[in-house]
C-alpha cells in the first residue's frame, strides 16, 4: 500500500524537479520498489542522507523530552526546558515522561532500529547514493551542510 501511495505521489507534476523522502524507505525490498517506481518515471534518485548520531546522543535526546499531559506542549530538559523546572510554560500542568521516552525504551528503540538499517544503508551505500552527515553538530552547521548538498544538485 505504502509502495502505491509513493508511486502516485512522484507522479504528480510538482515533483518533477524534486522530492524528499522521509521514513520511506525502511526496507531494501521498499528501497528496490523506488528504484523501480524511478525507472518508470525515467528518473533517479540524487543521493540519500543518513544523519550520524552517536547512539549515547540519541538516548540523551530522545530521553529527555518532557510533555505536558493537558497543553500538549513539548520540552526537553536540556536544549528546550521550561521556565520553571518540570512545569508548563503554558498553563503549569506538571511535566511528565512518557514511557516511551524513558532511557531504557529509547535504548531498545534505538537497537532494533539500527539492527533493521543496516541492510537499507548497505542497499544505498552499494548503489552510492548514501551521504553521511555529522549530525552530533549544532543544528544549523548540520542544516547548513545538507543546504550545501541540496543546493549542488540545482548547480
Amino acid at each position: 500500500m505504502t509502495i502505491g501511495i509513493v508511486k502516485e505521489r512522484l507522479s504528480q507534476d510538482d515533483c518533477k524537479d524534486g522530492f524528499l523522502l522521509d521514513g520511506f524507505p525502511r526496507t531494501p525490498v521498499q528501497a528496490q520498489a523506488l528504484e523501480d517506481i524511478l525507472s518508470d518515471l525515467g528518473r533517479s534518485l540524487d543521493y540519500v542522507l543518513n544523519i550520524d548520531v552517536p547512539k549515547e546522543k540519541l538516548v540523551e535526546r530522545l530521553a529527555g523530552r518532557r510533555v505536558s499531559p493537558t497543553s500538549g506542549r513539548t520540552y526537553h530538559v536540556i536544549y528546550n526546558p521550561p521556565k520553571v523546572d518540570g512545569v508548563c510554560d503554558v498553563d503549569g500542568s506538571e511535566l511528565i515522561q512518557r514511557e516511551d521516552d524513558k532511557p531504557e525504551t529509547v535504548e531498545k528503540r534505538l537497537d532494533v532500529n539500527i539492527e533493521q538499517q543496516q541492510p537499507l544503508k548497505d542497499f544505498y551505500t552499494d548503489k552510492g547514493y548514501l551521504k553521511d552527515i555529522d549530525g552530533d553538530q549544532d543544528i544549523h552547521v548540520v542544516y547548513e551542510q545538507i543546504d550545501k548538498l541540496l543546493k549542488g544538485l540545482r548547480a
